[in-house]
This record gives C-alpha cells, structure tokens and sequence, in this order.
C-alpha cells in the first residue's frame, strides 16, 4: 500500500475514534467497543464475547450507521498492505484477460488482482492518462434494475430507476423514509430497502 494513503487512513480514523487506532496503527477492540457504546452504535460480537471485527460485519455497519465509514474504510486500507503489482506492460499499458460473460448474471469478471478497475474503488485514483489526454471511466447505475424494469414493462419500478436512486425512492414510497429522504440522510432505511429491492 502507498504509505501516504496508510498515514492519512490512520490520522482520519485517530481525529474520529480517539484511543482506537494508536500511533502504530494498531487496533484496540476494547476501545472500539467503549467507542460504539458511547455512540449508541451495535457492536455485533462472536461467540466468545470479542467483537466481530471482519470486512463483512464493518461493511453492513457503515451501510447503516455513517459514524462507523471511516474506521471502514482505514481498516480495509490496513489489510490491503500488498503493493501495487499490476501487470503492466513496457509501454505502461494493462492488459489483462476479461473473462466476458463469466459470472451467472453475464458480465465480465475480470480478476481483481489484474485488473485495476476491479480493485478498490479509491484505487482508480491511481490511474492517470498519458499528458494532453484525458481518461473516462463510465459505469452503470442499478443496471440490473434498468433493465428488469424495461423487459418486465414495470412503470413503478422505471420510474425508481430514472429518479437516479432507485432504492432511496423505494423506501420513501413504502413510507419508511420522507420525501427528499437521501442516501446520506437514510442510511440504514437504503439500506435495507435495497436488500427488499433486489430480492424481489
């Protein structure tokens, strides 16, 4: 990992959960724990009483809770300590096989460890164009979404996807969020309208 990445990481995740995070960039979980009661956020724990302190359980945190996205995020940037090793090519070029059509829903499913695009999003920063040209990078909203609503000719449901944040919308008009409500606002009530959303 960069090591300035890594030091702005830890001194974010120091300013916002005092005592957690040392100098050394070392975890405290009793700290967390004190953290999280103090905050009146859950602190999921194993069987042995630790706290659950895996990417999984800190990604459904920050979901709902957005005190918790910075510890999230200086965690993830702390496990992902490998350096950068890319195969790029002696013209500075990447090239890497695809993979199209290899995962069940159909997209391409390049690997992660070859394909910078496919690592962590704060890693497309990474990318630059050559001097005098300029680089896009262009994804797809709730595609899935889009497309289920067109081929099933449901109007609700394109209606959600054109308002640019389809699971937002969901949960305002199942009355769980107000009008207006944003994905900074209702963290949680996105969040779980999006799980509802996609099951259906």
């Amino acid at each position: 990992m960069m090591p300035e990445i890594a030091d702005v990481a830890r001194k974010e995740s120091r300013k916002e959960y005092p005592g957690v995070i040392d100098n050394e960039g070392h975890f405290r979980s009793k700290a967390w724990l004190a953290w999280c009661c103090e905050k009146g956020t859950p602190c999921p724990r194993l069987s042995s009483g630790a706290p659950a302190l895996d990417t999984d359980t800190f990604k459904k945190l920050a979901d709902r809770y957005s005190g918790v996205r910075t510890m999230t995020y200086a965690r993830k940037q702390r496990a992902q300590g490998r350096e950068f090793e890319f195969p790029l090519g002696n013209d500075g070029q990447l090239r890497c096989m695809l993979s199209p059509f290899a995962s069940d829903t159909g997209r391409n499913q390049p690997s992660n460890n070859c394909f910078i695009l496919e690592a962590s999003a704060w890693m497309r920063s990474t990318v630059a164009a050559p001097k005098g040209q300029v680089l896009a990078y262009v994804g797809y909203l709730s595609q899935e979404l889009g497309l289920a609503a067109i081929l099933s000719g449901d109007e609700e449901l394109l209606r959600d996807y054109e308002a640019g944040n389809p699971y937002i919308r969901f949960a305002i008009r199942a009355g769980a969020a107000p009008e207006g409500g944003t994905k900074e606002t209702h963290p949680s009530e996105r969040a779980t309208y999006k799980v509802v959303m996609l099951a259906l």
